[in-house]
């Protein structure tokens, strides 16, 4: 097992704790090979991070948040979103996360295809930030915020929320030393 999966499975398990309907929102994992074949419009070769992910699960069936505020799209959705969405002049770019239509986490395909960073784009203004060093680096970012009791669930039982920005900043730091941090908005204080 991958640090990735390692690192998705606590997260899976924080959540399940949180809200035992969770798990059964997430789509099956897909094969390797239809990934990568998937994968052939945007990028030569899939990152192994991105294999790993959707190998692990494709997606939520419905808005459940995988980290505060977005929702972990399927790999045909998110193909869908980066090659006629807001990413068209930029086929390297695949929307992974979306948080209602106002931003995204977007894997960008660069020179190096095993360091994915993730970056955040802010769909109204378009701005573009790297928010963390790596997929890997992001979900382990999400597993120490669990630990601290950093993420809750709402009274819908369907949306993480965040708090105390400050304590996340530093987790952050020390896992994404490179990356901006998330804006202040996804978190409650």
């Amino acid at each position: 097992m991958s640090a990735l999966t390692d690192a998705l499975n606590y997260v899976l398990d924080r959540h399940t704790a949180i809200n035992p309907d969770f798990a059964s929102n997430l789509l099956p994992g897909l094969p390797r090979e239809k990934i990568i074949e998937m994968m052939k419009p945007i990028v030569d070769r899939a990152p192994e991070e991105l294999i790993d992910l959707y190998e692990w699960h494709n997606g939520s069936s419905f808005y459940y948040c995988f980290l505060p505020c977005f929702e972990f799209k399927p790999l045909e959705h998110a193909i869908e979103m980066g090659i006629n969405g807001y990413h068209r002049n930029n086929d390297n770019w695949l929307p992974i996360m979306d948080c209602n239509g106002d931003a995204q986490l977007i894997m960008m395909f660069g020179e190096n295809p095993d360091t994915i960073p993730i970056y955040c784009r802010d769909l109204e203004c378009g701005i573009y930030e790297q928010c963390f060093n790596s997929l890997t680096t992001m979900i382990q970012t999400i597993a120490a915020c669990f630990d601290e009791n950093l993420y809750w669930c709402d009274e819908a039982q369907r949306r993480i929320q965040g708090r105390n920005y400050d304590r996340y900043c530093q987790i952050h730091k020390q896992y994404n030393p490179n990356s901006d941090l998330l804006h202040k908005m996804f978190f409650e204080d």
